[in-house]
């Protein structure tokens, strides 16, 4: 059969752009999945430190409210396209209260091909109650 094929698609659910990986990364801590937060955490702090260790990452996670919900905006890359900002509105449990908070800033930076938090910044969003 020599009919043109029609076009190709494909499931942009599965590639990593920035709303994906910043709904995964709230998905994470949501499900408390330690490794999926880990696995999006980039290698550098905002000060040029490296990321904790998984030992120590994990004490951290395990610290963090429990987020009950979140809704993120589309975001905006960069033109040098090695950022991304979105906003995130969050619901996070604490002491029995849900507490709901608007338009926190969620920065992803292109690291290998991958966009991730630095863990200064994830810590961060899990004090943004204060």
């Amino acid at each position: 059969d020599e009919t043109p094929l029609g076009p190709i698609t494909r499931d942009e659910r599965v590639i990593l752009t920035p709303y994906n990986t910043a709904r995964s990364i709230l998905d994470g801590w949501m499900q408390r999945d330690y490794s999926t937060l880990y696995a999006f955490v980039a290698s550098v702090n905002s000060d040029q430190s490296t990321r904790p260790g998984l030992q120590s990452a994990y004490q951290v996670f395990d610290q963090a409210p429990v987020l009950t919900g979140f809704s993120l905006s589309p975001g905006v890359v960069s033109e040098d396209g090695l950022t991304a900002v979105l906003c995130a509105d969050l619901t996070l449990r604490i002491s029995e209260t849900d507490v709901q908070i608007d338009h926190y800033p969620l920065r992803l930076f292109l690291e290998n091909g991958l966009w991730k938090i630095r863990f200064d910044q994830l810590a961060g969003m899990f004090d943004a109650r204060n």
